[in-house]
């Protein structure tokens, strides 16, 4: 049994990150491993500070703080119930000061490699790992995501030379694929995010463990318009899904905007396993989150997801639907004016559903990480 310590991006409050953080977890684990998690507070940064001199801002503020409070402390109890953590690290400085001891040392999935969000942060490419002990332990890539086609100029030699250091390399993203080829001459191998590794049944134990659930049918909304925003088109849809079906509205997060909807709920403070009980039990589905779509796919239900339409951005949601062969589901950002929903019907799964491809994307997937962590893909 080899101790397998991952670093990846989950103290930022987002569902997504915290599931896949799991998820690659519990595999290492089903692998025969012992899986640590770096408890690295540093990409997080400070909370920003209130708006003193700004009264209806400040009343704003403190609100959103309280009704975040509850989803905040869930999210940290479900990591703390749910992985094991080493002891918290608040710099890159302090990690490689004192790093936690490994066989293997992984940058996990999520965005670890996204310029935007990692900054090139030397942590997320296991810069950490002493010198005179490079020889003894092995260094991968776990399904890290770029979640762009290009790097800034002036970012290519220092991931140039990081991603060199790699013993096996695996990205999320097709493009990924290219980038590292690119970059150091490496081949890297496209596999699955961490919460495909698990499958229905195995989220359904987790959502079990849900506290709330609404009471009546309800069409899902989880959209994260800070990385598409697809609003005020969003809305139109939303409406003619909830009148042809008959069903509540459910926004997950949401916008001040949504509050007091008719037949609506906004759900701020869910926490993870609620949000995974969400999905596994609505109707229909509305997302234009990455993970949102894959927790549409286990769910089995009829789902919408909206997608950048512009190629250059972000590819990951529109890669993961071609992957799975769930394009029926993707409609574009900006909305076109002319678009109707016309029957739901249309955006359920096949008869077969995605099962298959879903199982076949996830097992050689695990394959290439039991070998990448057991040395056999060794360069």
């Amino acid at each position: 049994m080899k101790t397998v310590c991952q670093i990846t991006m989950f103290r930022v409050f987002n569902y997504g990150s915290a599931l896949q953080t799991y998820a690659l977890s519990r595999t290492v684990e089903s692998l025969g491993h012992r899986c640590l998690t770096i408890d690295y507070v540093g990409q997080a940064g400070p909370r920003q500070g209130l708006p003193w001199r700004n009264p209806p801002a400040l009343a704003r503020a403190l609100l959103s703080r309280l009704v975040y409070l509850r989803r905040d402390r869930a999210y940290d109890a479900f990591l703390r119930a749910e992985t094991r953590l080493t002891r918290p690290y608040a710099s890159f400085a302090e990690m490689a000061a004192d790093p936690p001891e490994a066989d293997v040392y992984m940058t996990g999935s999520d965005q670890t490699f996204n310029p935007q969000w990692s900054g090139g942060d030397p942590a997320y490419f296991l810069g950490f790992v002493p010198a005179d002990r490079r020889a003894a332990v092995r260094k991968i890539s776990y399904a890290s995501s770029f979640a762009v086609s290009a790097l800034p100029p002036e970012m290519r030699e220092r991931y140039r030379a990081a991603l060199s250091d790699y013993d096996a390399l695996s990205v999320r993203e097709e493009s990924g694929v290219a980038l590292i080829r690119d970059l150091t001459g490496q081949a890297a191998t496209w596999c699955c995010d961490p919460t495909l590794l698990l499958d229905r049944a195995q989220w359904a134990e987790l959502a079990a463990k849900a506290k709330r659930r609404p009471k009546r049918p309800y069409l899902l909304v989880y959209i994260m318009a800070y990385m598409v925003n697809p609003y005020p088109q969003a809305d139109r849809v939303i409406d003619e899904l909830a009148h042809a079906l008959g069903l509540d509205v459910v926004y997950l997060n949401g916008r001040r905007q949504d509050l007091g909807k008719p037949r609506s709920t906004v759900n701020k403070s869910a926490s993870p396993y609620e949000f995974v009980d969400l999905f596994l039990n609505a109707s229909f589905i509305v997302t234009s989150s990455f993970h949102g779509a894959v927790f549409s796919l286990h769910s089995g239900k009829p789902f919408i997801a909206l997608t950048e339409a512009d190629p250059r951005k972000d590819s990951r949601l529109r890669a993961l639907l071609r992957r799975v062969g769930a394009e029926r589901h993707a409609v574009p950002v900006p909305i076109p004016d002319d678009f109707h929903v016309g029957d739901p019907a249309r955006f359920a799964p096949p008869a077969e559903g995605y099962d298959a491809p879903m199982r076949a994307f996830a097992d050689a997937s695990r394959e290439w990480l039991r070998r990448a962590v057991e040395g056999a893909d060794a360069k």
